[in-house]
């Protein structure tokens, strides 16, 4: 990818950001999730989830509690996504959701450019730090968070869905 850029999603946007979740999913889960979730169970709760995702977002139109971005290549293909949200109340400070790009565009910059751009966002809308889940066999990403200078907090079980638990790392960065 020579250029890239990132522009708000749009309700339009609900599944083909679903479908970016899913390949990610499928691709980096492969040995960590149940097959039947991951070749059945997930396409109908992707889809759904992202459609109420998406229409809580458009109907709130506060960016200062959530946002939600697509990152496009240079031909305009949506290649990624990344997903944060921000409630004061919360400790932790800014959750960074998700943050998905399509296998074949992994590793050419596309979530270097996502993570910058919700921490960018993070530190405008006052939080005082920020933290993501991660799977704890998803050492890919694990390496991606660190080399980023996200930290370490705490592990413990944690799933996708119900009846699904599987061991879970926190990690934090601070201060934004």
């Amino acid at each position: 990818m020579s250029s890239a850029k990132l522009r708000s999603a749009s309700s339009s946007d609900a599944e083909l950001i679903a479908s970016i979740h899913i390949s990610s999913w499928k691709s980096s889960y492969q040995n960590m999730l149940p097959a039947s979730y991951l070749d059945n169970d997930i396409v109908k709760e992707r889809l759904d989830y992202w459609h109420k995702k998406m229409t809580k977002h458009i109907q709130t139109k506060d960016d200062s509690k959530q946002i939600i971005m697509v990152a496009e290549n240079d031909e305009g293909e949506v290649i990624g996504f990344f997903a944060g949200e921000w409630d004061p109340s919360c400790k932790r400070g800014a959750l960074l959701d998700h943050i998905h790009t399509l296998p074949q565009h992994q590793g050419v910059g596309a979530g270097r450019m996502m993570m910058d751009a919700f921490k960018q966002w993070a530190r405008q809308v006052g939080a005082p730090q920020a933290y993501l889940l991660v799977l704890e066999q998803n050492s890919k990403a694990i390496q991606f968070y660190e080399r980023d200078g996200w930290q370490f907090a705490d592990s413990f079980l944690s799933g996708p869905a119900e009846g699904i638990n599987v061991p879970t790392r926190l990690y934090t960065f601070a201060p934004l």
